[in-house]
């Protein structure tokens, strides 16, 4: 089974596109999405849509909460908080609808979905230590999150304790027996590792498993171009330029 695990979108639809061309292409059975479907750039519904469309498991994240409860934004910047706004503004209502049905978290086999971790749906893992906290909880051998914007995967091993960070950005690891891993898919539609292009992970369950971070160029302009278009603060789309 191979599933393909993409995670902060923020309504950013050339680089979703791209993405699911990329999945199909790679011979994917289901994909599964870990949150923050909207915010930031400016076609929340074309995201949506499509992901109710594609996605066999999805999960909310704080950017799709704080449309659905302003005060959520409160502690969000300038930027930020103006984006989630301007998204519940033009929304239609069967998509609020849908974000408003989405959990916390969703197990499916032997993946658990989390936003940004197993403890705190807002917290950023950026270390083994963090990710271990969550690791020595998990259910079951994956745990998949996002919201850091920064793709990489943590092994843990219960026996030990021990925590280390294995790969980021991109490539491929070989899983093994008894360990279990943190896959932060990073981000789709706004990475912050200073690599522009969208970021998804495949975890294939054949043998003894394999999990592999990819990156896809998308058509950058289009998406900046609308985000000017419709009057979000330039920043916005500036950044997606630079992977930051």
């Amino acid at each position: 089974m191979r599933t393909a695990i993409v995670s902060d979108i923020h309504s950013n639809i050339p680089a979703l596109d791209s993405v699911i061309a990329r999945i199909d292409a790679l011979g994917c059975d289901r994909v599964i999405c870990c949150g923050d479907i909207v915010g930031y750039a400016a076609q929340p519904n074309e995201v949506v849509d499509k992901i109710k469309n594609i996605v066999t498991v999805a999960i909310r994240g704080n950017h799709d909460m704080a449309l659905l409860d302003p005060r959520e934004a409160e502690t969000f910047n300038t930027y930020a908080r103006e984006a989630v706004f301007w998204s519940r503004g033009v929304l239609t209502q069967e998509n609020i609808e849908y974000l408003r049905t989405l959990r916390d978290q969703e197990q499916i086999d032997e993946i658990i979905l989390a936003h940004g971790s197993l403890l705190d749906p807002n917290e950023y893992v950026f270390s083994p230590f963090q990710a271990a906290k969550s690791l020595e909880i998990a259910p079951c051998r994956i745990s998949a999150i996002g919201h850091t914007h920064y793709p990489e995967v943590y092994r843990y091993e219960p026996s030990t304790g021990l925590c280390r960070d294995i790969i980021a950005s991109e490539g491929e690891l070989e899983l093994e027996e008894g360990y279990r891993y943190l896959v932060n898919a990073g981000s789709v539609g706004q990475p912050r590792d200073g690599d522009w292009r969208a970021a998804f992970v495949i975890y294939d369950s054949e043998g003894s498993g394999k999990v592999e971070i990819h990156r896809v160029e998308y058509d950058v302009h289009s998406a900046t171009e609308r985000i000017t278009e419709v009057g979000l603060p330039s920043m916005l789309a500036d950044r997606l330029f630079e992977g930051r």
